[in-house]
């Protein structure tokens, strides 16, 4: 170096300069130098008004002020390194001056010349993982002489601008966010001023899988295990609180290889036929954004055998007597509901109700001694799965009591003439309503009647007209079967007995007795003449004969007439009821009647009745017999009653024949002369009296055929 200078009272003195050094960003030696950073050092302390300072390449230059650096706060060097040259002018005295040198050297700028890459880590949503940044360093370092700088990671930008607030560990950094910016700065180790700075992201891939719960399904499979399943019912399971169907994706495999490889998803997972049972499935859930971040999981598919119920129950029935209290063996349904595959493993249960059935609550205590609270009940049957009980099925029957009861009849006895067959007709069917009972009728039973007990017990040969049935034995058994219409094999068997009893036949019925008598005694009957004989009956051995003056009476046998022989009626005219009972049952009889007649006659005597002649001298008159009418019949009797004739001899009257034509105008024939009077009872012409009395004439007196005038005072003047 080499100096000048003039001493003079004002000599410039250049204090003691920097030497300067400048980042070269792309390692050409090149840097550019903001020169006027000495400008402080080069004034020395003097008023900068009053100097001048210029920068030169030479110290020629400097001393002959030539060719300062036009742009000294951007000087780009031109050697490395190089010395520049300050020249202090004094304004006042231009010949005063001072100079000196720095040097500057460009200094390597750490480039990062290859962006760093973001790092990712496959994260479960807690914010734990780790990043070892360093990994980044070797792209950082993409610079000239990576020996030369220092690498340190930064939370912000102004951290990294600084040099302030290096991430202690970078090795082993746990982000305080995600995703999450990290600042590297490359800064030249020989200065710190020198430096550059970028970044990158660090971002989490979250991904979790929840424990999963095995799938089960109750399916009828014959043992095979195979069945549908809808894996995807495991989806909500797997994504959990923290994923959905936006974020993450969801695949299932048959193995834990496809499922790491992310390979050969099951096509169809919400109708997946399964296997085997058990089946181990595999879920793959991975971030949409970085599937490498991927979570498995496993869980079975577990086929519970349904208990199929292969053949519905059978209704089943009992006859009963309508008491309710028939017992049903609910179990012999069992072998056909259990037609099942593994009867082992299957629980059998019958409910009252399709909700016990389904629920599998309130099951039948004894449904080997089962009593129905109706008639007819349905009953639910439920088979579950041992092993599982939501595992089941259910299916239902009817138990049905038919009721039968045949109420036990009378016999029928029926009276009538069989003229000693023993056979008539019978109404079988009148038993009926006795046999049916208040409990049953037409319309939900049947009755039928039979000759026979096995024709009765297997319902075959039914007289076929039993209203009008005609024994053919005396006594003869019947057998009335009465069977549920609703079940025909319900049945109940009673027997009664057919008896016929003879009954009389009256074949001469009786007709009228009568008797004449004259009102002053009471005639005597022999009833008994209407003996069981005389009446014309044919078992008059076995016939009873009683006599009733009533017609109830005759019919129930009481009041006989206890004398019938000797019988003298209270009245005229009565009718008079015969029974003719059988001797071996009483209320075999039949009655009939007759009438007993009392027809009374008197004659009282007659007046002999005196005429004169008829003046001729013949000894004859016409005489009124009847004038002795009423007097013939008394009081007893008059002419409505009874009959009175007139007769000219007594033969003629007794025989009731040749009556004298005209009566009032009866012509004698002889004088004296006798003339029979008959009174005969209209009721019965063969009852009468006769009587006579006598017809005389006598002469009349001589006529006077002039007689005097009879005069006689009036005294009244009335004419008489």
């Amino acid at each position: 170096m080499f100096f000048s200078f003039v001493i003079d009272g004002f000599s410039p003195d250049i204090g003691q300069l920097n030497d300067l050094e400048a980042c070269d960003e792309d390692a050409d030696g090149i840097a550019v130098f903001d020169l006027t950073e000495n400008d402080s050092n080069a004034l020395n302390g003097e008023n900068p008004n009053d100097i001048d300072i210029s920068y030169h390449v030479s110290n020629q230059d400097a001393v002959d002020a030539t060719n300062p650096i036009s742009n000294p706060q951007a000087f780009e060097n031109t050697s490395n390194p190089q010395t520049i040259w300050v020249r202090h002018d004094n304004n006042l005295f231009t010949d005063c001056f001072d100079v000196d040198s720095f040097q500057i050297t460009p200094v390597l700028n750490p480039v990062i010349n290859t962006p760093p890459q973001n790092l990712t880590l496959c994260g479960d949503f807690t914010l734990t993982q780790t990043f070892n940044m360093i990994q980044n360093d070797a792209d950082a370092l993409g610079i000239a002489n990576p020996g030369d700088a220092v690498l340190t990671y930064h939370n912000t930008q102004a951290d990294a601008d600084a040099g302030t607030n290096a991430i202690a560990n970078p090795a082993n950094y746990t982000p305080a966010n995600n995703p999450e910016t990290i600042f590297i700065r490359a800064e030249n180790i020989a200065d710190s001023n020198c430096f550059s700075t970028t970044s990158f992201i660090l971002e989490i891939f979250d991904v979790e899988t929840n424990l999963l719960e095995d799938l089960e399904k109750c399916a009828q499979t014959g043992n095979s295990g195979q069945t549908e399943f809808d894996l995807t019912a495991q989806n909500s399971s797997v994504f959990g609180t923290n994923q959905n169907s936006t974020t993450h994706s969801i695949s299932y495999h048959i193995s834990q290889a496809d499922a790491d490889g992310g390979v050969n998803p099951i096509a169809t997972p919400n109708n997946y036929t399964s296997t085997d049972s058990p089946q181990t499935i595999w879920v793959r859930v991975q971030n949409n954004d970085d599937p490498s971040c991927y979570a498995l999981e496993s869980f079975n598919l577990i086929v519970i055998e349904q208990p199929e119920i292969v053949n519905n129950p059978i209704d089943l029935s009992l006859c009963g007597d309508f008491t309710n209290s028939q017992i049903f063996d609910l179990t012999q349904n069992n072998a056909g509901i259990l037609g099942i595959l593994n009867p082992t493993e299957t629980l059998l249960s019958y409910h009252n109700t399709q909700a016990d059935a389904d629920d599998g609550t309130n099951a039948i205590v004894d449904p080997n001694n089962y009593s129905p609270t109706n008639n007819p009940e349905t009953i639910f049957v439920r088979t579950e799965n041992i092993n599982n009980s939501n595992c089941f099925a259910t299916a239902s029957f009817s138990i049905q009591i038919f009721d039968v009861e045949a109420n036990q009849p009378q016999d029928i006895v029926v009276c009538a003439p069989t003229g000693d067959t023993g056979q008539t007709q019978f109404d079988l069917t009148q038993q009926n309503n006795v046999v049916f009972g208040p409990n049953q009728d037409t319309t939900t039973h049947s009755i039928s009647y039979h000759t026979s007990d096995d024709d009765a017990q297997n319902g075959d040969s039914p007289i076929l007209n039993p209203n009008n049935y005609t024994n053919t034995t005396n006594p003869e058994p019947i057998w009335v079967r009465i069977q549920n219409n609703g079940n025909p094999s319900c049945f109940s068997v009673v027997s009664f007995q057919l008896s016929v009893t003879e009954e009389s036949e009256i074949l001469n019925p009786p007709v009228t007795l009568s008797q004449c008598s004259d009102f002053t005694a009471t005639p005597v009957f022999d009833l008994t003449q209407y003996d069981a004989a005389n009446l014309g009956i044919l078992n008059a051995g076995e016939t009873q004969i009683t006599y009733h003056n009533t017609a109830a009476d005759a019919n129930t046998g009481d009041n006989p007439i206890p004398n019938p022989a000797n019988y003298q009626p209270a009245n005229a005219q009565e009718d008079i009821f015969i029974r003719a009972a059988n001797v071996n049952d009483d209320s075999c009889f039949v009655t009939t009647s007759f009438s007993i007649e009392v027809f009374n006659v008197e004659i009282l005597p007659a007046n002999n009745i005196e005429n004169c002649d008829d003046g001729a001298g013949t000894a004859t008159s016409s005489f009124d017999l009847t004038s002795n009418t009423v007097t013939v019949l008394g009081p007893n009797q008059n002419s409505s009653t009874h009959n009175v004739t007139y007769y000219e001899t007594q033969p003629d009257a007794t025989g009731g024949v040749n009556p004298i034509g005209d009566p009032t105008t009866y012509q004698n024939t002889s004088n004296p002369q006798t003339i029979w009077v008959r009174v005969e009872n209209q009721g019965d012409t063969s009852c009468f009296e006769v009587a006579s009395f006598e017809l005389s004439v006598t002469d009349s007196a001589p006529v006077n055929l002039d007689p005097p005038d009879l005069v006689e005072c009036d005294d009244d003047n009335d004419g008489f």
